[in-house]
């Protein structure tokens, strides 16, 4: 978790990891349904923890979503602010 003092010193910082991590959480949510579909209809095994590296990988800070949206808590305890 962010405390407060730590998030007012360094907040340009923690802004950009917590975008970051957003996305990330996005990202591997696209994945998931893409390949959950995928899977259903031909029984196929993908695995999304090396279509999500893949991809990450290839993707640009012009391509991320933005704002985060007020609502969104990260699911990593270490990017949740002080208030969430």
């Amino acid at each position: 978790m962010i405390t407060k003092e730590q998030y007012k010193s360094l907040k340009a910082y923690y802004d950009y990891q917590r975008l970051k991590e957003y996305n990330k959480e996005k990202l591997r949510e696209k994945i998931f349904h893409l390949v959950k579909q995928f899977d259903d209809e031909d029984g196929d095994d993908f695995n999304i923890d090396t279509i999500f590296e893949r991809m990450w990988a290839d993707m640009k800070e012009e391509d991320y979503d933005r704002p985060i949206p007020w609502s969104w808590v990260p699911k990593d305890p270490k990017w949740r602010l002080w208030n969430e």
